[in-house]
Parts: structure tokens; C-alpha cells; sequence
């Protein structure tokens, strides 16, 4: 009896020992699944998901417990793709791999690899099918990072090339482009550190789509100077016309980037621009820890030292860089004297790149103008409000056009409309006079002809009251600022005005009944479209005006 009961007792031990061997064994399996960072499910014969691990929930975006138990399609029902590859491996049991599919699940987008692979027992029957799925995101949030410090080809080239990784160089042909700000050290001592910063920010956001619109590469920011390579590390026929394709972009753009920081009343930045060719040594130089991929050699000191002959808005080119683009039809150049450069016994002869500067950008000026008058026009002004202003604005357009006004005048009816209120900003009093040098400062630094600047001045000018115009041009001006007087929207402006008065001095209302009778009665419409359009109505206001009065 003791001995059977020992035997029996000694199984159970054995079965106890087993199950939590198993259960060992299962807590094991568990653990390695979660800790593999690709996300790993499996299916049973059924089709419903019967294990998964975190990386795959956090790519599905479900909680485990509206994974496990449920159908592949189920879970994968706006993913139709997934479903397919699923069924397949099933029905042919073979495993089939996929790269770069978009998983849309649950409102979040995922780009993955995914494979997937019959399930099989130790028969080598199949049970089910397990699914393997790489997420990308990651990878693409470092490539797009990396793409920020360097370049696109260089990034694609490392990803494709991990030898590229080594130190070590080769000699190639390759041009180099320097670029380097003019006076900005000076220029800086001026500004707020911070403003130093955003200056540099915004210009370098600027240079560097061009540089990388024409397959440069950026191999450096030294201070506020650029060093580009092209032809390195991958090289084509088009690398030296990209250059000056580049240099020549930079220039243009730059001209209305200064444009908005003019009307900002921030310091134009300029540039000068020096490009060579020749060979260089190309490759990776530094230290196992750190290295840059660059280029050295005489040929990269020569592009320094022509940038730094280049004075501000230039593009000076060796001999080298335009002989390899003389025949394209789209460059012209200006011969200057060759010049001496340090390193060198003989002088260098070099070549001006001739573009075309780009003519006053109205309706980015337009555009910045009321930007600038949003962000800096008295918050507490009813009456001289932005809304006046591009009222003014419209109906001086709308006046112009009537008055068959050249459409290149009128072009500058509206810049001085979009101006005329702009001295408020600084001196309420003087506003006009204000107006007038705020536009001359800007007009000035844009290289605007003295002819259109006393234009643009004198229309701001007519504007104050009493109007006095000057010019057919000054009268449409001045109609187009008081147009409300004979508009069914008097009372609006009217009362608009008053709130603005009483900021500084308060009325009785038969006080303002009368500076409105005074004001409408001297009052007179200069051209002959206003005079049509609006004298009647301005009439009739005058006289429910004065029959208020009467009944006061």
C-alpha cells in the first residue's frame, strides 16, 4: 500500500515538475517574443490571431485584447493587401515577403516590411501562419534627420555603401561653390544674439533648397559663409552648369528675401559668390570617431579665394568653370581682370556670371507691406485700421482703372495706397510726412528709380487734410481715402472715427454732427468717376446730417 502510494505520489511530483516546466518554458517564449522589436503575430488554422507581441500592437494600434481571438481580416479590414499575402501563405503554404507597404490601422499610418511564413508542427503540418512585420518609421525619421546635417546623396550614398563610412579619399574632378555674406560681422554687432540666429536661419532655410534643388552638396556652414561640392561623391556632366545654375538662383531669390526684410525695416543681406573646378581629394577625413566626407586641395583654396573677391551681389568663375559652360546659351559673362590670389605666382583670370535682376516684386510687396502694417498698426485705432487701408487700397485700384490709368502706374497707386497709413505706426500727428520717409527708406534700399519714390511720396502726401493733389495720380488717391463719404457705409466709418477721436478728446453728439456737417461741405471728389459715383450719395448724408442738426 505505502509502496503504491509513494508511486503515486512520486508521478504527481513528476507531473507537477512538468507543468511548471512548461510553464517555464512558456513564460520564456512569452519573454523573447515581447523583447524582439519587430512586431511578430501568429495565426491558428482558423484565422484568428492566437499570439502577439508589443511591437506588433503598437504597429496595429489595437489593444491586445481586440487582437487576440479575432480574425486576420478582421483586424487587418481596411488593409486588404495584408489580408491577401495572408491567405496566400495559407492556401500555398510558401513564404512571401513584401518591402515598403503603407499599414493604415486604426488612423495611424505605418510603412513596414512584412513577411509571412507558414506555421508548422513537429510533423510538419501546418497549424497556422506566422506574420513578421519591420516597422520603417523609425529608419525614415533618421534618414529625414540626417538629410538636415547632410546632404541627400551623401545620406543615400552611405545607406546604399557602408564602405563609404571609412577613411580614406580619392582624386576626382569636382567644382566648388563659396558663398559668404557681406558685412555681416558689422552687421551683427547690431542686432540681438537671437536675431542674429533667426537672420542666419532664415537665409541659410533659403540658400540650402537651391543648393539641393541642383544636386549640391553641402559640405559646410562656416559662420555665415557656405562651401558646396558638385561632383562629389557622385559626379555628372550637368555638375558645373548646376553650379552657376545655383549661384545665379541664390542671387535672384536673395533680391526679394531682402525685399521683405526691407520692408521690415531689417538690414538687406548681400552676397558675394566664387566657383572653380579642378581636382580634388574627395573622401571621408577625420578620425574613426568623427569624420566629415569633403573635398581638399588647391582646387577647393582657389573657389574660397574668388568668393572673396566677389563683391556683394557678384558671381565671379575661373577660367576652368567657364569654358565648361561657355556654350550653353543661357549664361552670359562679363571679362574682368585677372586677378592675384594668394598661392598663386600668376594672376587668375576670372569671369562675372551676368543675370538678370529681378524687377520690384509688387504684389510680394503688397503682400509683406500688410504683414508689417497687422503686426505693428495701434491695436487701439477704429478708424486707421488695416481694414481702411485695404479699402483704400481696392477702391483707388477700382478709381484707376476707370480713369484709364497705364496699369504700370497703377501698380504704384496701390503701393502708395497700401502706405499712406503707415506713419501711424510711429507718429499719429505727422502720420503722412511719416508715411512718406518710412516709404522713401524702403524704396530707396530697393533700387526704386528717384522718379517713382517722388511718385509714390507725393500721392502719400496728397492724402492729408485738406487734400491737396497735385497730379491726376494724387487726386485718385485722395478720392479713393475718403470714397466712404458717398458709400451706404458712412455711418460705420463715421462712427469708427469718433471712437477713434474720443480716444484723446470726448464729443457731445452735436459736436460730431457738426464737424460732420463742417468737414462734408468743404469736402469735394477730384475725379470724375468719384464725382459720378459718389456725389449724390454724399449729399444725401450731408443732409440728414444738417436735419439732425435742425432738430437738436
Amino acid at each position: 500500500m505505502l509502496s503504491a502510494i509513494a508511486t503515486q505520489a512520486s508521478v504527481a511530483y513528476n507531473n507537477i515538475k512538468l507543468i511548471e516546466n512548461i510553464k517555464e518554458a512558456k513564460t520564456f517564449n512569452d519573454n523573447v517574443m515581447q523583447s524582439i522589436v519587430t512586431g511578430v503575430f501568429t495565426t491558428n488554422l482558423m484565422g484568428e490571431i492566437n499570439h502577439i507581441n508589443r511591437a506588433a500592437i503598437a504597429i496595429i494600434n489595437l489593444d491586445k485584447e481586440n487582437v487576440l481571438g479575432n480574425h486576420y481580416e478582421y483586424v487587418f479590414e481596411s488593409n486588404e493587401f495584408i489580408t491577401q499575402l495572408i491567405t496566400k501563405c495559407e492556401l500555398e503554404s510558401v513564404t512571401i515577403s513584401e518591402s515598403q507597404i503603407l499599414l493604415e490601422c486604426n488612423g495611424k499610418s505605418t510603412t513596414v516590411n512584412i513577411s509571412v511564413s507558414p506555421l508548422m508542427n513537429d510533423a510538419n503540418e501546418p497549424i497556422g501562419s506566422v506574420v513578421a512585420m519591420e516597422d520603417l518609421s523609425n529608419l525614415d525619421k533618421l534618414k529625414s534627420t540626417f538629410k538636415k546635417y547632410v546632404s541627400k546623396q551623401i545620406v543615400d550614398q552611405l545607406l546604399e555603401n557602408d564602405e563609404m563610412l571609412n577613411l580614406g579619399g580619392q582624386e576626382q574632378e569636382a567644382t566648388i561653390l563659396f558663398s559668404d555674406i557681406r558685412g555681416f560681422t558689422s552687421m551683427s554687432e547690431t542686432m540681438a544674439p537671437n536675431e542674429v540666429v533667426e537672420t542666419l536661419n532664415d537665409y541659410f532655410n533659403l540658400m540650402i533648397e537651391i543648393i539641393f534643388k541642383y544636386n549640391g552638396t553641402l559640405d559646410k556652414i562656416i559662420g555665415d559663409a557656405l562651401m558646396v561640392i558638385y561632383g562629389a561623391p557622385n559626379s555628372t556632366e550637368q555638375d558645373t552648369e548646376n553650379s552657376v545654375l545655383t549661384a545665379i538662383e541664390m542671387q535672384e531669390k536673395l533680391i526679394q528675401f531682402n525685399q521683405d526684410r526691407i520692408i521690415n525695416l531689417k538690414q538687406p543681406i548681400k552676397i558675394g559668390i566664387g566657383i572653380n573646378r579642378g581636382k580634388v581629394i574627395s573622401g571621408n577625413i577625420g578620425s574613426k570617431q568623427q569624420m566629415n566626407f569633403t573635398v581638399i586641395g588647391d582646387s577647393v583654396n582657389l573657389a574660397s579665394r574668388l568668393c572673396s573677391v566677389a563683391a556683394a551681389d557678384e558671381i565671379i568663375v575661373s577660367d576652368a568653370v567657364w569654358k565648361k559652360v561657355k556654350h550653353l546659351k543661357s549664361f552670359k559673362s562679363k571679362k574682368l581682370t585677372p586677378v592675384k590670389v594668394k598661392g598663386k605666382v600668376k594672376p587668375i583670370e576670372i569671369k562675372e556670371i551676368q543675370y538678370n535682376r529681378p524687377e520690384f516684386q509688387y504684389e510680394l510687396a503688397y503682400e509683406k507691406i500688410e504683414q508689417f502694417l497687422l503686426l505693428n498698426l495701434p491695436q487701439q485705432y477704429t478708424y486707421h485700421t488695416i481694414e481702411h487701408i485695404r479699402d483704400v487700397v481696392i477702391q483707388s485700384e477700382r478709381i484707376a482703372k476707370k480713369e484709364k490709368i497705364e496699369k504700370s502706374v497703377i501698380q504704384d497707386i496701390k503701393l502708395a495706397a497700401w502706405l499712406h497709413d503707415v506713419g501711424y505706426i510711429w507718429e499719429p500727428q505727422r502720420h503722412e510726412a511719416r508715411g512718406a520717409e518710412y516709404a522713401t527708406a524702403i524704396l530707396n534700399e530697393m533700387k526704386f528709380p528717384k522718379s517713382k519714390i517722388s511718385l509714390i511720396t507725393g500721392m502719400i502726401m496728397a492724402t492729408k487734410i485738406p487734400q491737396s493733389p497735385k497730379n491726376h495720380y494724387e487726386q485718385i488717391i485722395c478720392d479713393a481715402d475718403l470714397d466712404y463719404l458717398g458709400r451706404a457705409d458712412y455711418d460705420t466709418n463715421s462712427n469708427n472715427l469718433l471712437q477713434e477721436i474720443e480716444l484723446v478728446k470726448k464729443l457731445t453728439p452735436k459736436e460730431w454732427l457738426q464737424i460732420q456737417e463742417k468737414f462734408l461741405n468743404a469736402h469735394i471728389y477730384f475725379t470724375t468717376t468719384s464725382q459720378k459715383l459718389r456725389n449724390q450719395n454724399k449729399n444725401k448724408v450731408l443732409n440728414k446730417i444738417q436735419q439732425q442738426l435742425k432738430n437738436n
